[in-house]
């Protein structure tokens, strides 16, 4: 049976982990903490158990859209908040699908990671009578968001909320939170145990972990035990520790107790960011992995020669800096051709 790779940095030190969200490759202010991240990603770093390849049901455009009523109901938010054409245009092409799949019976609601909140929107459009608590570490919700949505916010780290919650809701959301996990198998089982019989999970992520993403092989060379050189980290984002891939996701989904897992895509819209067709797609990621192995590669090559063993403490971020500002970053290649995948799971109803 074919498999395919995924990868994961488990990091169980809190603090290591928050500094990471901030520092994502290891090249924040305090470097002494810059070497314990860089030392906690070596000895954290591997690769997954082997799950079987899967391929995501694709849904048709029509298959994307929220219902009239709904569409109302969320222009009228829109309005509320001030938000112009523009930002609502770009919002629905990110939200809409998403909240078109989030089952309508639900009553009681935890969104975890909810970040400015515009998610939020669109979940009370499509559940206008459900309760809505969110969980973010800062509170960037957009002015007059938690008042127009009616909802409880909780202000802090992640976990200590959920450990403090009840098994009382019956739906779970989330949108690009879970690939920000170091323990995702735990952080499930938690969420899980948060869910009323027959309560619904339904997360939006990256599938970082799949055959296809640019550099994906660097992962599976530093994975396999490949000296780490404090300017690969770029390469690693420690700050997306969870490279998960659908045939992972589903049975990672699984072993943490939900069942009828269930994972779908866009058709012509593979990824986040990209709103062409599977060709298309396929040729700009070959295209944009090209020019960063002629304009990137070699330059961070020549710097690990010239500096193996001592490292200037400025170099790492000089180096992450100047390939930021290339349309052909590493970090941004990595996360601009992550395929972006749905998935529904249930607790079983007893």
């Amino acid at each position: 049976m074919t498999t395919t790779p995924a990868f994961q940095i488990s990091i169980l030190d809190h603090q290591l982990q928050a500094y990471l969200q901030k520092h994502p490759f290891a090249d924040g202010p305090d470097p002494a903490v810059n070497a314990a991240a860089r030392k906690a990603i070596a000895a954290g770093l591997h690769a997954r158990p082997a799950a079987p390849e899967l391929t995501p049901r694709l849904l048709s455009p029509a298959e994307t859209q929220l219902s009239a009523a709904e569409q109302d109901a969320l222009y009228r938010l829109f309005t509320q908040l001030h938000l112009g054409t523009h930002p609502q245009r770009i919002y629905r092409n990110d939200f809409a699908w998403e909240a078109n799949l989030v089952p309508r019976a639900a009553k009681n609601v935890l969104v975890i990671g909810c970040g400015d909140g515009v998610e939020l929107l669109f979940l009370r459009a499509v559940l206008p009578q459900a309760a809505i608590t969110a969980i973010d570490y800062g509170n960037t919700l957009l002015p007059g968001l938690q008042q127009a949505v009616g909802l409880r916010f909780l202000q802090g780290d992640m976990n200590s909320h959920l450990q403090s919650l009840a098994r009382e809701y019956d739906l779970v959301f989330s949108n690009h939170t879970l690939e920000h996990l170091y323990t995702p198998d735990d952080m499930l089982a938690l969420l899980a145990s948060l869910l009323v019989p027959g309560g619904s999970l339904v997360s939006i992520l990256p599938m970082v972990g799949k055959t296809g993403v640019p550099f994906l092989n660097r992962i599976q060379a530093a994975a396999s035990g490949a000296p780490l050189h404090p300017l690969d980290m770029i390469l690693l984002d420690p700050g997306h520790p969870w490279k998960t891939n659908p045939g992972d996701l589903k049975q990672t989904m699984e072993r943490a107790g939900f069942r009828g897992v269930e994972l779908y895509q866009r058709q012509n819209h593979l990824s986040r960011g990209l709103n062409v067709s599977t060709p298309v797609f396929k040729l700009s990621r070959d295209f944009h992995v090209l020019s960063n192995n002629l304009l990137i590669t070699p330059v961070r090559g020549l710097l690990k020669l010239c500096f193996r063993r001592v490292v200037p403490s400025r170099l790492p971020k000089l180096l992450f800096a100047f390939d930021r500002r290339l349309f052909c970053s590493t970090n941004k290649l990595m996360n601009l051709f992550a395929e972006e995948v749905l998935v529904i799971g249930h607790t079983p109803s007893v």
